[in-house]
C-alpha cells in the first residue's frame, strides 16, 4: 500500500513498460516447479494470438553514463558475428508461435551487429515464425554508426519503424554522458531521413549534467526542422549498476544549486510542453507525434499498445523475447533470461536452459495487465474487482482524481490527457501490488 500523501508528478516511478515489475518477482523457484511452469509457459505462447517478438542485442562500444540497460562492452567482431549464432539457437528451442504481428530489436546497439550479421538475423526471423508482410517491424539505432548497407536492409525486409538514439546535440552534455562523436549523430540522421523510407522516433533523455532548456529546445527544434515525426522523451533513470551515471547528479546540484530530482522534471516537462505548443500530440508517457503519424491513427482506432519495446500498433497479449536478460510474458507467466552475457552465452552453448527465473502471476496482476492494455487503447475501461477491493485503491483513488489524470466513477475509469502523458505515474496509483 502507498503512504506518500505528498505524490506529485514529480515523482519518478516506473515506465510500467513490461508488469509485474521486475523488484516484484520471487527469488526462487523450486526445480520441479520450474519444469510445470515452464511446460505452462510454452502451450501458452504457442497457442496464443497477437505475439510481439524482442531481441535484444547487448553490444556497445562504449558505456554512456546515463545508460541504465543491460549491455556488454566490447570491440571485438568475433564475439559479435557469433552472438547472431548464439541467438538462432535459443530461438530455434522456443515456443514455435505461429501468429506473430511485430518485431522489435533493441539493445545495446543493435546497429553495432554488421549489415552481413543483421540481414541473416532477419531472414532466420522471416523464415522461422512465417513472418508475413504486414508485420510490424522496428529496430533501435544509434546514428553515430548506421551505415546506408544496414539501412537497406531494414528498407528490403519492410522495417516500418526506426527508434534513433539523439539523446541530446549540444557537445558538452555528450562528453559528459561519454556519448563521442557527436557531430556524427547529426549525419547519421540525415542519411536515414534521406531514405524517406521510414518512420523515425527521436530518442532524448532529460535532466543529464549540463543540459539545459535551451540544449533541448534545439535538439528538439533540429529533429521537427528535419522531419523526425515522432519523439520518445524519457527523463534520465540513476541506474545503480552504472555507478558513472552519478556524474549527473553531481554535476547538476554543483553547477545549478539545484536539486537534481527537480531539475530533472523540469528538463522533462519543458521538453514535453514544448512539443505540444508545435501540436506534437502526446500518445502516451513521453511519446509524442506528429498529427499524421501512425500512432495517432492507431490511437483513433483504439488499437494503440504500450510495452518494453515502445509503442505498437496492436494490443500486445504475448511477448516472446530473446538474448541476455529478454523478459518474455504469456497469460500467466513471466521468465527472464540469463542477465550476464557471457553466461548466456555459454548456457546457449551447451544447449541448456538459459531462462534464470520464472514468475507466476496473480489473479489480480493478470487483471492489471489486462486495464494497463484497455485503458491505453482505449482510455476507458472497467475498473477490476481485484483493483477496487485493494486497499490502497481506496487511498490512491483521491490522488489520480486530485492529479487530474482521470476521472473514477463505479467502477469505471477515464483517463485524461494528463493521465495518458504521465501514464507511468497513473499506474502506479493504481497497481494492487500483490
Amino acid at each position: 500500500m502507498m503512504s506518500e500523501e505528498n505524490f506529485t508528478l514529480k515523482n519518478f516511478v516506473p515506465r510500467y513498460s513490461f508488469y509485474p515489475l521486475y523488484s516484484a518477482w520471487p527469488k526462487e523457484i523450486m526445480t520441479e516447479s520450474k519444469s510445470l511452469i515452464k511446460t505452462t509457459y510454452y502451450q501458452e505462447m504457442e497457442s496464443a494470438k497477437d505475439i510481439l517478438i524482442y531481441i535484444h542485442i547487448p553490444y556497445c562500444q562504449e558505456l554512456c553514463n546515463f545508460c541504465g540497460l543491460n549491455v556488454k562492452i566490447t570491440k571485438s567482431k568475433d564475439e559479435i558475428n557469433s552472438f547472431v549464432d548464439h541467438l538462432i539457437k535459443e530461438i530455434k528451442n522456443s515456443p514455435r508461435c505461429s501468429n506473430v504481428k511485430g518485431v522489435s530489436i533493441g539493445g545495446g546497439t543493435p546497429n553495432f551487429l554488421p549489415a552481413k550479421e543483421l540481414e541473416r538475423l532477419i531472414v532466420f526471423l522471416h523464415q522461422h515464425f512465417n513472418l508475413s508482410s504486414e508485420a510490424h517491424l522496428q529496430i533501435e539505432i544509434d546514428p553515430r554508426y548506421i551505415t546506408l548497407d544496414q539501412l537497406n536492409i531494414f528498407q528490403k525486409f519492410n522495417f516500418k519503424n526506426l527508434i534513433v538514439g539523439l539523446i541530446d546535440f549540444n557537445s558538452d552534455v555528450l562528453a559528459l554522458s561519454n556519448r563521442h562523436q557527436g557531430p556524427n549523430q547529426a549525419a547519421g540522421l540525415e542519411l536515414i531521413l534521406n531514405q524517406n523510407y521510414f518512420s523515425v522516433t527521436a530518442e532524448i533523455i532529460a535532466g543529464l549534467a549540463m543540459q539545459s532548456k535551451e540544449s533541448i529546445k534545439f535538439t528538439l527544434d533540429y529533429c521537427l526542422n528535419s522531419g523526425v515525426n515522432s519523439f520518445n522523451i524519457y527523463p534520465l533513470f540513476i541506474a545503480p549498476w552504472n555507478p558513472n551515471s552519478k556524474i549527473h547528479i553531481q554535476i547538476t546540484q554543483n553547477n545549478k544549486s539545484a536539486n537534481f530530482s527537480d531539475n530533472r522534471f523540469e528538463l522533462f516537462k519543458f521538453a514535453c510542453d514544448y512539443l505540444k505548443s508545435h501540436h506534437i500530440t502526446s500518445v502516451g508517457p513521453g511519446h509524442f507525434a506528429t498529427p499524421d503519424h501512425w500512432w495517432n491513427d492507431k490511437l483513433q482506432k483504439e488499437d494503440l499498445c504500450y510495452c518494453i519495446s515502445g509503442v505498437f500498433p496492436f494490443i500486445v497479449d504475448h511477448m516472446l523475447s530473446f538474448g541476455p536478460s529478454a523478459i518474455s510474458s504469456s497469460s500467466s507467466i513471466v521468465c527472464a533470461n540469463e542477465k550476464v552475457t557471457d553466461r548466456y552465452l555459454s548456457l546457449i552453448q551447451k544447449k541448456e536452459d538459459c531462462h534464470s527465473s520464472f514468475f507466476v502471476k496473480s489473479k489480480s496482476q493478470i487483471a492489471f495487465q489486462e486495464l494497463i492494455n484497455q485503458l491505453f487503447a482505449k482510455s476507458q475501461t472497467k475498473i477490476p474487482s481485484e483493483i477496487l477491493e485493494n486497499p490502497s485503491f481506496l487511498i490512491n483513488k483521491k490522488i489520480i482524481v486530485e492529479l487530474e489524470l482521470a476521472k473514477i466513477e463505479d467502477q469505471s475509469i477515464k483517463m485524461t490527457s494528463l493521465g495518458r502523458e504521465y501514464f507511468g505515474h497513473l499506474l502506479h496509483l493504481l497497481d494492487p501490488k500483490i
